[in-house]
């Protein structure tokens, strides 16, 4: 049984791409996204693979993540002390006029993740964007007034200061220019989210090369969606009472000493790596628990 549980974050250095299983319309490799929602997602099968690359210690690894079939037995127990969830998106970068980008997110988002560290957002509904004093993002209306103009869509502005600087203080530790990120976030209707998420995806296209003679295989182009680079996720870290290994579990006397040591080897990796595509650059991220 789980006895707790603190929040991770994950920061996308480089673009991401966490699979599904089926294509989906017109995208061959699409990224993994929530049946209900159609959020795109970090499935906990990834997050816990890049645990796994965090933690460098044989010993370590078994204990907190649990070994692999061929070599379980009963000194070696297949389950860890450490569990994970899907990875939901917190900020999304959207291209925008001005800023260079803006970080998208909702109230939808910010309730799931005030909720994941067991507080209570500050968060109103409202139309058009919310953005913070100071915004990167906002320009001039020619009517007068402010409004961002995110992927080519105009958004009238109201400010909301006190959500996005409770925000940026929870990610203090990943993001460590909180008030550069308070400046560059925009808190838009859930719907247009919904829309922006599923419409600014990252699309590469792809092709195969024929081993024999090093030019492109006939019929193997394929599309490949990925999340951009600076998206952000977070997912809920778990952790129960280590179990023994052979006779021993690394100093780990209960389930706050495996959050310790993870929330240690997270920061002490400062290249991690998650999803697939890793050998032609993706996948690289920074990981912290909060």
């Amino acid at each position: 049984m789980y006895l707790v549980r603190r929040t991770l974050v994950v920061y996308a250095l480089e673009p991401l791409h966490v699979g599904a299983a089926h294509g989906r319309g017109d995208v061959d490799l699409p990224v993994a996204r929530d049946v209900a929602t159609d959020d795109p997602i970090l499935t906990f099968s990834g997050v816990r693979g890049m645990l796994r690359d965090a933690l460098t210690n044989d010993h370590e690894r078994v204990v907190l993540l649990g070994d692999m079939p061929p070599r379980r037995s009963a000194d070696r127990p297949g389950r860890g002390a450490l569990g994970t969830t899907d990875a939901w998106p917190l900020l999304f970068p959207i291209r925008s006029s001005r800023g260079g980008f803006a970080w998208v997110t909702c109230s939808r988002f910010l309730r799931l993740f005030a909720r994941a560290v067991d507080e209570e957002a500050p968060v109103s509904d409202g139309h058009g964007a919310r953005v913070g004093p100071g915004s990167l993002l906002t320009c001039r209306a020619p009517g007068g007034g402010d409004l961002v103009m995110i992927a080519g869509r105009r958004y009238p502005t109201t400010r909301d200061g006190g959500t996005l600087e409770w925000l940026a203080g929870k990610l203090s530790s990943l993001v460590p220019s909180s008030a550069s990120l308070a400046r560059r976030v925009a808190i838009v209707p859930d719907r247009v989210c919904a829309d922006l998420l599923r419409e600014e995806m990252e699309r590469r296209h792809r092709v195969r090369i024929e081993a024999a003679t090093g030019a492109v295989a006939w019929g193997a182009l394929f599309s490949l969606e990925v999340v951009p680079r600076d998206a952000i996720f977070f997912a809920s870290l778990l952790a129960s009472s280590p179990r023994v290994l052979g006779s021993a579990t690394g100093g780990l006397e209960d389930a706050g000493d495996v959050i310790v040591r993870a929330k240690s080897r997270l920061e002490g990796a400062p290249r991690l790596t998650i999803g697939g595509e890793i050998t032609v650059g993706m996948g690289r991220c920074l990981a912290r628990v909060i």
